[in-house]
């Protein structure tokens, strides 16, 4: 493994990292919320955010326009069958999704899921690294070319656990904070 490859793999790592929590409810009216929720489009499961315009004309509103108006209720049900447990009503032109504000236990629940797939990120991470170093054993006979890599990986490693830390601690403070 080069270390070209480690950046790119824990490139990815962090990209997941950033949409798995981009998900997780804050309080706030956030499109993100919403997009991956599957609908039964004719018969196939297809992301809303494929078949509709999600915006959030307001703090605590996100408002869902299908594209095709008779899918407004395979609309509503996907949002109120989901596991956001947000509340989804139609109106005959778009589909209104009140977010309530969250109670301190729920926030407490919600802290508890970006600190788990911080941790997910993390291992992943550590999995990377002793994979470059078995290669960099197996591969390289010098010992300052070995020295050399394992530095440079050192270096990258505590660039990318510092980024994973920052990403957490800003999911956490968007969700401690009472909006």
């Amino acid at each position: 493994m080069t270390v070209e490859t480690f950046t790119e793999k824990a490139e990815k790592t962090l990209v997941h990292l950033k949409e798995s929590i981009s998900s997780i409810r804050t309080g706030r009216a956030n499109p993100s919320l919403v997009e991956g929720i599957l609908v039964d489009y004719y018969g196939a499961p297809t992301p809303l955010l494929q078949m509709a315009t999600i915006t959030t004309p307001e703090p605590r509103m996100i408002v869902i326009q299908p594209w095709d108006k008779t899918q407004l209720k395979a609309v509503e049900a996907a949002v109120q069958q989901s596991d956001l447990q947000l509340p989804a009503n139609n109106d005959g032109d778009v589909v209104r999704v009140n977010i309530p504000p969250l109670t301190e236990e729920r926030r407490l629940e919600f802290v508890k899921v970006v600190h788990a797939k911080h941790e997910d990120a993390k291992i992943a991470l550590k999995s990377l690294r002793e994979d470059f170093l078995k290669e960099l054993k197996v591969n390289e006979s010098s010992e300052d070319v070995r020295e050399r890599g394992e530095k440079s990986l050192q270096e990258l490693v505590q660039k990318y656990q510092k980024a994973f830390t920052t990403v957490a601690d800003d999911k956490e403070k968007e969700i401690t904070s009472i909006t």
